[in-house]
């Protein structure tokens, strides 16, 4: 015979009628099987759903069930056999448990808080500081980044060049900030916003300034430069305008010297400063002096002193001017005009040669070991 419709996990009696014999009954002889949903596999998935899941229990074949994830429904449910069955997740809130519940002719089934939606956490930043001119590449590690398209932002500057590895995974390049701070990491997509406190710190690396900011187009002027950082990055090199400056020395972490190298005069150029911290740079920092010596008409003279000679150049003719050959200053000085400036050479010692120097309110022009006493 086919049995009749039942009551799934109860026991029926059954019953023999025979007409004109009467009946017989075996008491709980038939078990309806009941319906349950034993467990689930893989249990945990991302909020954005789609994740593949088995669903395993009893009772499956009577007809195709729905599964329902919580209050979604999960999608293209496919009955394998009567204890399996396979869904793919619906969108859910990042962080939280539901319920799974099986329901068909046949029955309801719930295997309580039984899948977890992933959360959507940022756990880490490797490297987590890095120099405040930002540009650097670093890696962070969480969950739940794969929920469509993640913006990444430091403190309230947003990160360039964001690619997403994995679920648990991206990389992007830190934007700039302020130097020695340390910032919050947020990461938003479709799942909201995670955020990691004090996440990332800018390094203390600067230049804040330089000292003196203007000089000579020949260069070899001592400047001195201050900010932040300079000790630790290894090795450290300075460029004006492109050209490197000699004689660099770190003094301490907050400040450096150096020998400017020639320049053009009346220009302001960039001051540039790279280590292994990154790269610094004051626009427009350092200024050649609107004034050049090119040559002199005698090259050579008495230790004695008290010759005269003519220097020529460029920028001499802008009010009073003084000379000076080696450290000591010239006499009777004459600007003859913007090209050409007469003076008394001062003694010197016999054989050495001396910078001769000129100084106006264009600043000061220098020509190095010009002079020579015999």
């Amino acid at each position: 015979c086919v049995t009749p419709a039942g009551a799934q996990g109860q026991s029926a009696d059954i019953v023999v009628t025979i007409e004109g014999e009467g009946s017989a009954t075996l008491t709980n002889a038939f078990a309806y099987d009941p319906f349950v949903v034993s467990s689930i596999n893989p249990s945990i998935g991302p909020a954005t759903g789609g994740t593949l899941v088995t669903v395993t229990g009893i009772g499956f074949n009577a007809a195709t069930p729905s599964v329902t994830f919580g209050a979604n429904d999960g999608v293209n449910v496919t009955v394998v056999n009567d204890s399996t069955l396979t869904v793919e997740t619906p969108m859910g809130t990042a962080g939280i448990s539901v319920d799974v519940t099986v329901t068909s002719t046949a029955g309801t089934g719930t295997l309580a808080a039984a899948f977890n939606y992933s959360p959507f956490l940022v756990f880490s930043v490797v490297a987590n500081n890095g120099p405040a001119a930002g540009g650097n590449t670093v890696t962070l590690n969480g969950v739940g980044f794969s929920a469509g398209t993640s913006t990444v932002v430091f403190g309230a500057n947003a990160a360039t060049n964001v690619t997403v590895i994995s679920d648990g995974s991206l990389t992007c390049d830190v934007p700039p900030g302020n130097e020695d701070t340390t910032v919050n990491v947020a990461v938003m997509n479709d799942l909201g916003v995670a955020t990691l406190v004090n996440g990332y710190s800018y390094d203390d690396f600067a230049l804040d300034s330089i000292m003196p900011a203007n000089g000579p187009v020949a260069g070899g002027e001592m400047i001195t430069l201050s900010g932040l950082g300079f000790a630790t990055g290894g090795a450290l090199t300075v460029t004006l305008g492109g050209n490197a400056a000699t004689g660099v020395t770190i003094v301490n972490d907050t400040t450096v010297t150096a020998l400017t190298p020639a320049g053009l005069s009346g220009t302001s150029v960039d001051v540039v400063v790279t280590s292994g911290n990154g790269v610094l740079t004051l626009t427009g920092g350092y200024t050649y002096d609107a004034m050049e010596i090119t040559g002199l008409d005698f090259a050579m003279g008495p230790a004695a002193g008290g010759n005269t000679i003519t220097i020529v150049g460029v920028g001499l003719d802008n009010g009073a001017a003084t000379v000076i050959f080696g450290a000591n200053p010239a006499a009777n000085v004459a600007v003859v005009s913007d090209n050409g400036i007469t003076c008394d050479v001062p003694a010197g010692v016999i054989g050495t040669s001396v910078d001769v120097w000129v100084m106006n309110s264009n600043g000061s022009a220098v020509l190095r070991m010009s002079y020579t006493y015999q």
